[in-house]
């Protein structure tokens, strides 16, 4: 972390990047943790704390959760905090399965890549999952299918 005037600016961090794709990335992370079974006790921590371990200001975290509400994956109360309402499923998105054979029958499959770049620093929950430092880095491919 850089300090910059007083604040705290994550590593690999642009202006150019919009706060919605953080957010979205954030979301996705949340997501995949959620139907992994990460949070048991069905309470998400709060937004400092997401924000801290995600590298991700406040805003994209209160906006990533509230994609997750909006997809009626978590619920938000005031006083309360963050708690899942989607437990873990056996949807068979944990194999290696293409898209295609996976939606065989559902219609034509598309694939766009919409953005591809190099990342200097993991998220550290990717990092845990893929076994490696968040500093060996990685690249990052945004699909839309």
């Amino acid at each position: 972390m850089d300090e910059t005037a007083g604040r705290r600016i994550p590593v690999g961090w642009s202006s150019a990047r919009p706060r919605a794709e953080r957010a979205r990335q954030v979301a996705d992370v949340l997501r995949y943790q959620i139907t992994a079974g990460r949070f048991a006790d069905g309470v998400l921590p709060g937004e400092r704390q997401l924000g801290e371990q995600f590298g991700a200001s406040r805003n994209a975290v209160r906006e990533a959760l509230a994609l997750l509400r909006r997809e009626g994956v978590i619920t938000r109360q005031r006083g309360v905090g963050t708690r899942v309402v989607l437990p873990k499923y056996g949807h068979g998105l944990d194999r290696l399965a293409g898209l295609a054979e996976a939606m065989t029958g559902y219609g034509t499959i598309t694939n766009e890549v919409r953005s591809a770049r190099a990342i200097a620093e993991l998220p550290v929950p990717i990092a845990e999952r893929l076994g490696v430092a968040p500093s060996a880095g990685g690249v990052h491919l945004e699909r839309l299918r």
